[in-house]
């Protein structure tokens, strides 16, 4: 299970079809007055929580759909808020469901999330969504009609504008596909960004994934210890974001994608050094593509440094030190400035100290956690914190060093090395590797629309030789999102109900002027669509058996199915019908997957020759 992963696409209410049917309905939001907050808020929170009691049966707004499905939207407002997100205690999402978080004005959109996002605890939790106001919608299919579980009992929310996230850090920082991170391309892989749930609200920090002496793939992840000091954490909701980064080294203008993952357990943690080690809640999917680093126990200075963080979790950066840092003889208490929140001193010799000249970046809230390469890219240490002689132009970071964290406080639950080296080797160094793990599922994906773009309903999507299988909403939607990474499928759509939907005696005029040549078809959309008896030719035969079905003769065709499909990628609308041959791909062939897929596809309705069919049924 991938929790948190989204499979991306498009809320169903956005869609013509469903408008067409049932209007542009307008959800009235539910308003959750802002809580006056102590004086002065721990200054990690950057999201704080309001008590709520939602859930599907006493609030929001269903409507059903003529085939059954079912669509729920809650729409909650929170005025003065600058950002929105929504945490649940019991989600659960049945075969075929489809979950989205959007803003009123649909700029901002999350997921869909689907089963594959439901946890054992049946916590969840989407965000954030800018703005004062969030809009949930829930798509239930036919097949699935009342299984669905959700229940929100928190919402956070934030008020200051610009502070955290996309765009927020200070225009020193590098991005990490600059120039400058063209030698760590592997190593950024292992870096995420964090975004920590507690009982007091949310906080942001840095983790990196690390290797161990099995090689085995387990996602240890470490980050710093002071990110949960003193809070009560809900590690169920610890989302992990992978890739959050700038495409070249310019900043985009929108906000990029990411990959997440939900959810962890903390293994070890020690203040002398400031680490924490985490273990995700599941395997990281061999398509997110990411390494685990490697690390170096030694007790030496690195010759040169570096670390790559997310500064008040904006996209990725990089932060170099030519001169690799040194000890740092002294303790250190982290409450230099009286607003840290942190109350704390580390002894001395525990530290390494790193200066960030100008030019060569910095580091800021968020950043927190994030590792320090030496010169072999392996981590030493990870960054506790700093100041800043004037942002930009010079600061200086303290990082706990990984050699007194190896043996810690001397128990597994205060050191790494139980976690690091199972094995017991007394390896010095490990290597970055490659994740290895593979038993991922991915997802394939699409629409099935007529020839004129508008959706086909109720159509069932095979795959050859498996048990999966899906079906379209009124829209034409589908998804299967647990196809088994590496393995070989055919995709392909069927549909045979109501067969005399749209056929009329105009059509058989249509086809017997085409048969005279008085007026003959100009797309292989209509060749396929008046070749009823699929001899892959229009005779009059087809006339035939198109009055038996107009004068209830017949129910069904009896050598087609209702409606014919043939791939997106054909093309058949940029083919004359002169030169079509009927030898067109109605499926898709997807060898050894490793990645998500999209399979669109193109339904015709048998008889129907002049559009008039219902598609959406």
């Amino acid at each position: 299970l991938l929790a948190q992963r989204s499979i991306g696409g498009t809320p169903l209410s956005f869609y013509s079809e469903f408008q067409n049917a049932h209007g542009e309905q307008v959800v009235s939001p539910i308003d959750i007055p802002q809580p006056t907050l102590k004086e002065k808020p721990d200054p990690r929170i950057i999201a704080f929580p309001i008590v709520v009691d939602f859930d599907m049966d006493s609030d929001g707004q269903w409507t059903e759909m003529s085939n059954g499905d079912r669509l729920w939207r809650l729409h909650i407002q929170i005025k003065g808020a600058t950002n929105l997100s929504v945490l649940y205690d019991d989600f659960f999402l049945p075969k075929g469901a489809k979950f989205f978080a959007y803003s009123p004005d649909k700029k901002q959109l999350l997921g869909a999330y689907t089963r594959q996002n439901n946890t054992k605890s049946g916590s969840f939790i989407t965000g954030e969504i800018a703005g004062e106001a969030i809009i949930l919608e829930y798509y239930e299919p036919v097949a699935a009609k009342g299984e669905g579980r959700i229940h929100i009992h928190r919402v956070d929310y934030a008020r200051l504008m610009n502070e955290v996230g996309f765009g927020s850090s200070a225009g020193c920082h590098i991005n990490v596909n600059c120039e400058e991170g063209n030698e760590y391309s592997t190593d950024k892989t292992s870096v995420c960004r964090m975004r920590m749930v507690f009982e007091e609200g949310q906080a942001l920090c840095t983790g990196t994934l690390l290797n161990n002496t099995l090689l085995d793939g387990t996602p240890y992840l470490l980050t710093a210890f002071h990110c949960e000091f003193e809070l009560t954490p809900m590690y169920d909701l610890w989302r992990f974001d992978w890739h959050y980064e700038s495409m070249t080294c310019d900043n985009p203008t929108e906000e990029p994608r990411f990959l997440s993952m939900l959810g962890c357990s903390k293994r070890a943690a020690w203040g002398d050094t400031d680490f924490m080690l985490l273990e995700l809640s599941h395997t990281v999917p061999k398509s997110y593509n990411v390494f685990l680093s490697g690390w170096d126990r030694g007790l030496g200075r690195a010759n040169s440094a570096a670390h790559i963080h997310h500064p008040r979790g904006d996209i990725k950066k990089i932060s170099l030190d030519a001169t690799g840092g040194d000890l740092h003889p002294e303790a250190i208490n982290w409450n230099f400035d009286g607003e840290s929140g942190i109350d704390r001193t580390t002894p001395d010799h525990h530290h390494f100290i790193n200066t960030f000249s100008e030019n060569n970046g910095t580091f800021e809230q968020g950043s927190s956690g994030s590792a320090l390469l030496n010169e072999d890219k392996r981590v030493v240490g990870l960054l506790t914190g700093g100041f800043e002689d004037t942002l930009c132009q010079s600061t200086t970071a303290y990082f706990g060093r990984l050699a007194l964290s190896w043996d810690g406080g001397g128990t597994p639950e205060t050191r790494l090395r139980d976690w690091l080296d199972p094995t017991n080797s007394s390896s010095r160094t490990t290597d970055a590797l490659e994740n290895p793990v593979n038993t991922d599922f991915v997802l394939v994906q699409g629409r099935v629309t007529t020839p004129e773009g508008t959706g086909v309903g109720s159509t069932t999507i095979i795959v050859v030789e498996s048990e999966q299988n899906s079906a379209t909403d009124i829209a034409g939607n589908y998804f299967m999102d647990d196809l088994v990474f590496g393995e070989n499928y055919i995709v392909g759509p069927v549909k045979d109900i109501d067969s005399d939907n749209g056929v009329s005696t105009f059509d058989l005029v249509q086809i017997r002027r085409h048969i005279l040549n008085s007026a003959p078809f100009t797309t292989p959309y209509q060749l396929i669509a008046a070749d009823v008896n699929d001899s892959d030719s229009v005779t009059t035969f087809d006339v035939v058996q198109l009055q038996k079905l107009i004068l209830n003769i017949d129910t069904v065709f009896p050598m087609n199915t209702s409606w014919r499909f043939v791939t997106e990628g054909a093309n058949l609308g940029d083919i004359p019908a002169a030169e079509y041959d009927y030898a067109v791909p109605n499926a898709i062939q997807v060898t050894g997957i490793v990645s998500d897929v999209q399979a669109n596809f193109i339904g015709i309705k048998i008889g129907d020759l002049n559009g008039s069919a219902d598609p959406a049924n």
